[in-house]
């Protein structure tokens, strides 16, 4: 109890990550990282506990959706960050959560980590496919064609999600 606590307060992040492990005791640990991330004042700190406590639901605790919550956290914190849109765009798409999908893509174009113009094509894509929602496909789309409006192919998906949309 000592050493937790002496850990806790230096923010020993490995230290109590030894301590606990060595007792088997990851949901444990995974208590002490989510409360110290509730209590902690920057989002760095925050972002360093959810990535610790997504790796160890993972992989010690074979839980994969209290990781992908774990991921949602981060991404709360750090709004583009991309390690999280890396495990939560594939893992929406799995479960058919659009929304959740449109946001990490989103996400990624802010953080400008991909092609633009596939970004956007993409969530446009998404919002027409399977969000029904022609209108928002439109709006991806023209963004779309403004970041290359020399591709023909932009231009023709422009003029369907038109056609679509009714605009």
């Amino acid at each position: 109890n000592f050493l937790r606590e002496l850990y806790l307060r230096n923010q020993d992040w490995d230290a109590l990550e030894g301590l606990f492990g060595e007792r088997g005791d990851w949901e444990g640990l995974t208590r002490l990282f989510g409360g110290a991330a509730g209590e902690a004042a920057d989002a760095g700190t925050k972002v360093v506990l959810y990535r610790r406590m997504a790796r160890i639901c993972q992989s010690e605790l074979d839980n994969p959706l209290a990781a992908v919550e774990c991921w949602e956290r981060i991404l709360e914190e750090d709004p583009e960050n991309v390690d999280a849109t890396n495990v939560l765009g594939p893992h929406y798409e799995s479960v058919e959560n659009w929304d959740g999908l449109v946001a990490v893509l989103e996400a990624r174009l802010r953080a400008g980590v991909d092609d633009e113009i596939e970004l956007l094509s993409r969530i446009a894509e998404v919002c027409s496919a399977h969000r029904e929602d022609p209108g928002s496909a439109f709006i991806w789309r023209a963004k779309a064609f403004e970041k290359g409006p020399e591709k023909a192919e932009l231009l023709d998906a422009l003029n369907d999600a038109a056609k679509a949309a009714d605009a």
